[in-house]
């Protein structure tokens, strides 16, 4: 409905303000009574706790701007790992690719001979298969990124600068004075 899609305006618009008020959030958060960490577990606490999208867009906002625009907090040094970096770089490509790999490693397990899994207990198989599932997915996705998307994202910038220096040649209104 329409007052539905009214309440997700305002969670664009918190995503639209962060950028000129995050640093202002984020001190006005660190600053508080409670102090920043407890800021943000009071956040996170507010938006697990809430039903509607106002105020789970506004402790969203809160708990963004203070891990993007605040000083390091401890308890998020594992968000800076290498090898989690490499999968947030990645991830749209291992969104594409995990599926199909996940499938056809469940493929093989089902057309591996059955005493060959008979004795593996089946929670077991589903780890293993996950686990290798995401591993291979990772390092074809880290191949996808290199050979498919760097090579795109360069291709789009080119793009999109010749298209703002034509832009930017041709006058995009006529002046008052101009006659017709």
């Amino acid at each position: 409905t329409r007052a539905d899609s009214l309440h997700w305006i305002v969670a664009f618009y918190f995503g639209l303000v962060l950028p000129r008020w995050g640093t202002w959030i984020e001190r006005l958060t660190r600053t508080s009574p409670v102090g920043g960490s407890a800021g943000m577990i009071l956040a996170i606490a507010a938006f697990l706790s809430t039903t509607h999208i106002v105020y789970a867009a506004a402790s969203v906002s809160v708990i963004i701007a203070c891990l993007v625009y605040g000083p390091e907090l401890r308890w998020f040094r594992w968000i800076d790992l290498m090898w989690l970096r490499l999968v947030g770089q990645v991830s749209y490509s291992f969104y594409l690719i995990h599926l199909i790999i996940l499938y056809c490693f469940a493929r093989a397990v089902v057309l591996l001979p059955s005493i060959w899994v008979a004795y593996i207990p089946p929670i077991v198989m589903n780890i293993l298969l996950a686990g290798m599932s995401i591993l291979v997915a990772i390092l074809l996705a880290r191949l996808m990124f290199v050979g498919i998307e760097t090579p795109f994202m360069a291709l789009g910038k080119q793009i999109s600068q010749r298209l703002l220096r034509l832009g930017s040649s041709t006058p995009l209104h006529r002046s008052k004075d101009e006659v017709v």
